[in-house]
C-alpha cells in the first residue's frame, strides 16, 4: 500500500510513515500551522512557469516530478514547502477534461483528514499556450469536482483562485493572429470574471517578468495568518494583463465597464467556444504554444541580401540599369513639358 501511495503522490514512504504514526497516535497539526495547497494544471510547461514566478523563494519547492514528463503529466505530485514557519503539503493535480482519469478525485481522498479552510484549490491557465476557447469548459469541470460533495450554501467556504499565466502573450495573439481582436481578449476576462463571482474564486493574471508575486502572493492564498488576508488595496484590473480580483470585491457592474453589451444570461458554456476562435491545433488537447505554432509559419525575406555578381552580369536588373532608369526619366519630363 505504501508503495502503490508513493507512486500516486510522488511522497516518500518515510513521509507517508510518519504521517501514518501521527494518525495512530491521534495527533493533528494546529490549523494555524498547516495548509494544504493543490494546483491544478493542463500542461506540464505551466506548472513549471508558474513554480518560476509564484515560487521563487523555494525553487525546488514542486520538487523534482517536474523534470520527468511522464510521471509529472499523468500522476500527482506531492511535495512540502515552508513559509513563515507554515508547512504548506502542495499536490500538482494534471488534470484534462478528456482524459478517463479524474485526478481532482484521487486528490480529495488525501484530503479528509485536512479541515477544509486549510485547504486551497489553484486553477492554472495559461496565456502561452493557444487554448483559450476551452478554457470555461475545464473551469466549470475544475470548480464542479472542487465543490462536489458539498452543500451548495458552503460553497464560499472552499477557497479557490484560478490565476492566468504569461498574460504577455495577449499582445502576441493580437498581434500575430488576424482572427484575435481586442474584444475577444474582454470577453474572455469578462466571462473569467463573472463565473469567479459566481463560483467564489479569486482570479488574477500575471506576467512572466511581474515584480511582487513570489511568497507575499502565495501568503495571501492559503491565508498564512490575519496580516495576510487579501484587501481592497490589492484589488487591480487597470492593466488587460495584470488583473487581480479576490472574491468579494468584483460585481457585475463593475464587469459590465468593460463592455456593457456582456450578457451574464447568454453567457455559456457553448456561447463563448462559439464566440473565441478555434486553436490552431485542434489534434492537441492543451492547444499549441503559441511561439512555436505562428512564427515558424511566417515567412520572411531580406531586402538587404547580396545578389550574385554572375546574375547581375548576365541579366542586370532593370532597377539597377542607370541608361534604362535615366531614359525612363527623360521620357517622363518630355511628357510633363508638352503638358
Amino acid at each position: 500500500m505504501d508503495e502503490l501511495l508513493s507512486k500516486i503522490t510522488n511522497k516518500s514512504a518515510v513521509q507517508i510513515e510518519k504521517e501514518e504514526k501521527r494518525k495512530e497516535k491521534g495527533e493533528e497539526r494546529a490549523s494555524n500551522s498547516s495548509r494544504t495547497l493543490i494546483i491544478i494544471h493542463r500542461n506540464n510547461e505551466t506548472l513549471k512557469s508558474f513554480q518560476r514566478q509564484f515560487l521563487s523563494f523555494n525553487s525546488s519547492s514542486i520538487g523534482d516530478s517536474t523534470s520527468n514528463t511522464s510521471t509529472s503529466t499523468s500522476l500527482l505530485s506531492f511535495s512540502n514547502i515552508k513559509l513563515d514557519d507554515v508547512s504548506i503539503d502542495t499536490y500538482c493535480c494534471p488534470f484534462d477534461d478528456e482524459e478517463g482519469i479524474n485526478l481532482i478525485k484521487m486528490a480529495k481522498i488525501f484530503l479528509k483528514s485536512v479541515k477544509e479552510e486549510n485547504v486551497h484549490w489553484i486553477i492554472l491557465l495559461d496565456w502561452s499556450i493557444y487554448d483559450q476557447q476551452r478554457w470555461l469548459r475545464h473551469i466549470l469541470k475544475c470548480v464542479g469536482e472542487i465543490d462536489s460533495e458539498g452543500k451548495e450554501d458552503q460553497k464560499h467556504v472552499v477557497n479557490k483562485s484560478i490565476i492566468c499565466i504569461n498574460s504577455e502573450h495577449i499582445y502576441k495573439i493580437q498581434k500575430n493572429l488576424p482572427l484575435w481582436y481586442s474584444h475577444h481578449i474582454d470577453y474572455i476576462q469578462q466571462t473569467l470574471r463573472w463565473y469567479s463571482l459566481r463560483k467564489h474564486c479569486n482570479l488574477m493574471y500575471s506576467e512572466a517578468g511581474q515584480k511582487k508575486l513570489s511568497d507575499e502572493l502565495i501568503k495571501k492564498i492559503v491565508n498564512i495568518n490575519s496580516n495576510n488576508k487579501f484587501g481592497i488595496e490589492d484589488v487591480e484590473m487597470a492593466k488587460t494583463t495584470r488583473i487581480l480580483i479576490p472574491y468579494g470585491y468584483d460585481n457585475i457592474k463593475l464587469i459590465k465597464t468593460l463592455d456593457e453589451t456582456f450578457d451574464a444570461e447568454e453567457c455559456t458554456i457553448e456561447r463563448y467556444e462559439e464566440v473565441i476562435p478555434t486553436p490552431i491545433d485542434k489534434s492537441r488537447q492543451t492547444g499549441s504554444i503559441l511561439i512555436d505554432s505562428i512564427e515558424p509559419s511566417v515567412e520572411y525575406f531580406d531586402v538587404t541580401e547580396r545578389l550574385d555578381i554572375n546574375e547581375i552580369t548576365r541579366h542586370k536588373p532593370e532597377f539597377i540599369d542607370e541608361q534604362i532608369q535615366y531614359r525612363r526619366l527623360l521620357e517622363y519630363s518630355k511628357k510633363l513639358n508638352r503638358k
